[in-house]
């Protein structure tokens, strides 16, 4: 795709923010100074508008929440009165907010009166799909009130012309790698395609703006990395890969000499050994400097890639990044980085909390009403607090909030259905849980933060429940999967209610977890059949996502989900658990939130905060443990390993056989004597000896 000056669809649009909220407007497009740049930055912020309060062990501490998001940034600007505030997407879905960001924006709302100048649209915003995704940017779009200054820009003249737009407050939105062309051109695509790129239009969504700040020509894009749109198969676009799109842009930028400075909003991620945006910064030198989004961790320091810095500031709002660099005429250099936490010592502003209390209680009308709650409405009290989120899956055993959900699963559907077909096994992947649970009152809109990622087919907030059939030998790929690609990637530790099993570190990929059995609502056990089909139950997007597991693995390892018949299930929507009998969606938050409400007494039992037996460590450098219940791969790596030691083996006894033979004295390949000429008296060098001779010289008889 051509990519052209400022839009997606090439009218040459650049954007030059408000001089009163962003600081100084430099509009002569010939002025340049060599100083500093000064960047606030965000990312992947998740819906996170309230601040999470989180109590353990008495004491409570609070993380998060845009009102001191917005205190930092005015902090910062009132030292650094020209800097660039900018957000590198996922700033919706996350929590109950979530349930009104397709009707009102609250998030890019807030975002407009909190002073951001560029964000761009990441894997959580896609997720609502392309009609959520309309609505939101509609809302937004109509949502502004202050006349601000744009610059459209002039192919003609080269230049910058201001103008004014009336009724605007809202940050710019870059676009990211969509191939519009091919999305409609897909039939089963076009429709919604094209009703998504009209609400870019009228948003003002653009491949790229370029902003003036303190003298320097700044341009911003947005991408959506590999990993970012493996996580929305339901986005309803088509992508390009990123690097070339992102040489493409840069290419664009710096053969019209627009810009002084190129910077990315990522939702590619950083790593420890690099990750996508190093792999973006390597190949597209071009680029100054890249906020990596699609990240839980924050970097502590600037990543350097040759010319290029990389910088992280996590997830759910916890910090506030600032990034100053000096501008020289080698370029961006001595970048010098620091992470501002947003906690309890962060005194929120005022005009943004209020902005923020007041969307409660549209939440409570437009969807807990639903489901017959408040969002504050209170299930059950929970005396000691779970593995907070920051730590959730990091050990290879057992999580007693996961061991919770997988029960409300069960629980769930059990209610529904009744006396129907029992439920063999519940999966809840790692992934799936976006919070955790502290001591104290547990409300539904906690319940719901838990579980608070995707939407429907029915369009309501929530993914559903579903129900297929998978194979024990699948059911023990999924055991194997936890153990071995869970050391590595955290989300995507499994948890099961139903399939037990035990389990060795040590032992080789693919192949660590072992006795695996199956146990009954009564704590009976009974042996896994490989070949036998067991009735499964998640949620709608972990079983799509199922069907990922042997690309994941290079083919080692299947999943496919069935029917009850042993066929492939092509559509998930026909899996879906009904609420009721009058049909609708369980959705997996109402599970839980309706299973914590069920709690006798009103309290999460203790037991859950107690391994259960459904994992076991076995973790050993035993034999019997490294070795036992191999299967395929373990026996071919065993025939691997020994293939080499038989084969020397087997040269060093044909060697002393030769020798041997030379000597007059031939043996068997294994050592025993196998020839005997001459009335079996022994020979050497064709004659006759007696034994002493032979001892004498061979130290054999």
């Amino acid at each position: 795709m051509m990519v052209v000056c400022g839009t997606l669809w090439g009218t040459g649009f650049s954007v030059l923010p408000e001089a009163s909220a962003a600081g100084t407007v430099y509009a002569d497009a010939e002025e340049e100074s060599l100083g500093q740049v000064s960047l606030i930055l965000t990312s992947d912020m998740h819906d996170h508008i309230q601040p999470v309060v989180w109590t353990q062990g008495g004491e409570t501490t609070a993380t998060g929440g845009f009102a001191p998001v917005k205190t930092l940034i005015d902090q910062i600007r009132s030292e650094w009165p020209d800097s660039l505030v900018l957000d590198a997407g996922g700033f919706s879905m996350g929590t109950s907010y979530q349930t009104i960001e397709p009707a009102e924006a609250p998030a890019l709302m807030l975002m407009g009166q909190m002073d951001y100048d560029v964000t761009t649209l990441g894997a959580h915003e896609y997720g609502f799909g392309p009609d959520g995704l309309t609505d939101m940017l509609n809302a937004a779009q109509a949502g502004g009130q202050e006349t601000v200054i744009k610059s459209a820009y002039d192919e003609t003249t080269k230049t910058n012309k201001t103008v004014t737009t009336e009724g605007w407050d809202m940050p710019a939105v870059v676009g990211s790698n969509i191939d519009w062309d091919a999305a409609l051109a897909d039939e089963l695509l076009a429709e919604n395609a094209g009703v998504l790129r009209a609400a870019f239009d009228r948003y003002g969504v653009q491949d790229y703006v370029i902003i003036r700040r303190g003298g320097i020509r700044i341009a911003v894009f947005g991408l959506m990395g590999y990993d970012a749109v493996a996580q929305v198969p339901d986005s309803g676009v088509v992508w390009q890969d990123p690097v070339d799109y992102a040489k493409q842009v840069v290419s664009e930028i710096e053969s019209n000499g627009e810009a002084d400075m190129i910077i990315c909003l990522s939702q590619g991620g950083m790593t420890e050994d690099g990750g996508e945006d190093a792999a973006l910064a390597e190949a597209v030198p071009g680029i100054d400097v890249i906020l990596s989004g699609n990240a839980k961790a924050a970097s502590e320091a600037p990543v350097t890639v040759g010319t290029t810095t990389i910088v992280s500031v996590g997830c759910d709002a916890q910090y506030v990044g600032h990034l100053v660099l000096d501008r020289t005429s080698e370029g961006y250099v001595n970048p010098v980085f620091e992470l501002l936490p947003v906690d309890g010592s962060v005194s929120g502003d005022a005009a943004i909390q209020t902005a923020a209390d007041a969307y409660k209680k549209d939440i409570d009308s437009a969807f807990f009403s639903k489901y017959g709650y408040t969002g504050e409405q209170v299930l059950a009290n929970n005396e000691a607090a779970f593995t907070p989120i920051s730590s959730f899956g990091s050990q290879p055993g057992e999580e007693s909030l996961a061991n919770l959900i997988a029960d409300a699963y069960a629980y769930a559907v059990r209610t529904a259905e009744g006396d129907a077909e029992p439920v063999d096994v519940v999966i809840v992947p790692a992934g799936a849980v976006q919070a955790s649970v502290d001591e104290g009152p547990v409300t539904a809109a906690e319940a719901y933060d838990v579980l608070s990622m995707g939407t429907g087919p029915d369009g309501l907030p929530g993914y559903p429940l579903v129900s297929f059939y998978l194979t024990g030998k699948e059911l023990k790929t999924l055991a194997d999967v936890d153990i071995s690609v869970g050391q590595d990637d955290p989300a995507a530790r499994m948890y099961f209610k139903g399939l037990v099993y035990s389990f060795n570190t040590h032992r080789m990929i693919y192949n660590r977890t072992m006795d695996h059995r199956l146990m009954a609502e009564d704590g009976s056990l009974t042996e896994l059949d490989k070949k036998k089909l067991y009735r499964v139950v998640t949620d709608l997007h972990t079983a799509e996502t199922l069907k990922q597991t042997a690309g994941g693995s290079k083919g080692m390892l299947s999943v496919v989900p069935k029917d009850a018949e042993g066929h492939t299930v092509i559509e998930f929507d026909r899996c879906i658990v009904p609420a009721d009998e009058n049909g609708g969606e369980m959705k997996a938050w109402y599970a839980l939130a309706s299973y914590i409400d069920a709690f006798e007494g009103d309290v999460v039992p203790a037991a859950y905060h107690e391994p259960l037996g459904r994992k076991t460590d076995k973790t050993s450098l035993s034999p019997v443990q490294l070795f036992k219940q191999p299967n395929r791969f373990s026996a071919a790596l065993a025939f691997l390993i020994l293939l080499p030691i038989v084969i020397v083996i087997l040269i060093i006894v044909l060697y002393r056989r030769h020798r041997h033979v030379q000597r007059g004295y031939k043996r068997s390949m294994f050592g025993s004597a196998a020839f005997r000429p001459n009335g079996g008296k022994p020979v050497f060098k064709g004659k006759k000896i007696n034994r002493k001779k032979l001892h004498k010289w061979t130290g054999r008889y």
